[in-house]
């Protein structure tokens, strides 16, 4: 294929993804508006994913822009109108008559918008199958490190890896939805409240691209921390990916730093190629300078024990004193009871240094973890709503008997 046939081609897929994007979402704001303000959050998520694919594919799009997507995701919490599970007949009776309600409206929706659903379904999964061959083609590739040392050649590479990064991951997160969408229609139209599924957010569209990677015989968990340990002399496609992609790197360093006991340590790269690679790459450098912080509180363990020094110091002089030197015994009495109250005042020094200690040591870990879900564009799901309808007789009989 020459290069003017694929430019038109990715040119196409684009303008598919944008006729998806935009059914997809004027349908969740109708949902926002009718169901649930949180539709409104996978909307903006949609929206932003999708302009930083035509970005990417424009070359507009610069490392810091596309790290900074991914916190589009902690806009987008699941941030549900929870049907909280209530007692009491009267109550009872107010939450079944909401969700008989609530279903009601879920139908209306499904009905007439399904169709229109289902026909994108089709579009956006041809473009994420044809995609996926471009994306693998690149990943299986690989490169001298030593000739990636040239920065103009590495950028030019990885400009051009981008575009069919970005619009793989695009096209897979639109095809996520709209499959998610699809299942909650027709578990509405069947009388559920909903299909129990996740709604999906950048940190599943994420992880399917490194299964993707793994799949077609690369092990990204083991050959991604490779290039910080040891100096390799060829690189694949997928590893080159993984380093440079801020998104992808998280998501690799959350799987890696799951154990939260342990902090998982990566040393600063020594091939001038790998620094060409990662450079821009925002979480990369979030988990690094979580790391560096905690190495940095394990050198110099509690701060405040410094101030212990001076303390020592004063009790042993205060010691020579009172044994060697000529002082009444009201002098001794008062320089005992000082010596005390400065014992009492350090100790609780020393005790406040080290609960300060042992609470970083043990959080940092924890933070890296959590910081990297974050980059990585995880969004937790909130506790689920309680769609099931109460017995209004048996809250009555409770109430009657005084439960």
């Amino acid at each position: 294929m020459s290069d003017n046939q694929l430019e038109q081609q990715l040119t196409d897929y684009l303008n598919e993804m944008k006729s998806v994007e935009e059914e997809l979402n004027e349908q969740l704001d109708e949902l926002a508006e009718s169901i649930d303000e949180s539709y409104g959050k996978i909307s903006e998520m949609i929206t932003s994913f999708t302009n930083m694919a035509v970005q990417s594919s424009n070359g507009l799009l610069s490392g810091k822009q596309r790290s900074a997507v991914a916190a589009v995701a902690a806009v987008g919490q699941i941030a549900s109108s929870v049907v909280s599970a209530i007692g009491g007949a009267t109550k009872a009776y107010k939450h079944n008559q909401y969700l008989s309600k609530l279903l009601k409206q879920k139908k209306e929706i499904a009905t007439a918008k399904q169709a229109s659903l289902q026909r994108m379904l089709p579009i956006i999964d041809k473009v994420t199958s044809r995609m996926e061959r471009l994306l693998v083609n690149e990943s299986v590739k690989e490169y001298d490190v030593a000739s990636l040392a040239d920065r103009q050649k590495c950028d030019m590479l990885i400009d051009n890896m981008d575009r069919f990064l970005d619009i793989y991951r695009t096209s897979q997160y639109l095809s996520f939805v709209s499959h998610y969408l699809d299942s909650e229609y027709s578990s509405w139209l069947s009388g559920n409240q909903t299909s129990g599924l996740p709604r999906p957010d950048y940190y599943v569209a994420n992880k399917a691209v490194l299964e993707l990677f793994d799949k077609n015989g690369s092990d990204t968990k083991k050959e991604y921390p490779s290039f910080f340990e040891e100096q390799p002399e060829k690189i694949k496609g997928s590893t080159i990916y993984c380093l440079m992609d801020s998104q992808l790197s998280a998501t690799l360093l959350a799987d890696l730093s799951s154990n939260t006991s342990e902090l998982f340590y990566l040393p600063a790269p020594e091939q001038p190629a790998v620094n060409n690679i990662i450079d821009g790459n925002e979480a990369l450098e979030h988990y690094t300078d979580t790391v560096e912080d905690f190495m940095r509180t394990k050198r110099r363990g509690p701060a405040k024990w410094n101030l212990l020094i001076w303390p020592t110091l004063l009790l042993g002089a205060v010691a020579v004193w009172l044994e060697w030197g000529r002082v009444s015994s009201w002098v001794i009495a008062v320089t005992v009871i000082a010596v005390i109250l400065l014992c009492r005042y350090f100790i609780g020094l020393a005790e406040e240094a080290l609960e300060e200690y042992a609470l970083k040591i043990f959080m940092l870990p924890r933070k890296a973890h959590r910081d990297a879900l974050d980059d990585a564009g995880y969004v937790e799901q909130e506790e689920e709503q309680d769609f099931e309808k109460k017995s209004v007789m048996k809250e009555l009989f409770h109430g009657l008997m005084g439960g």
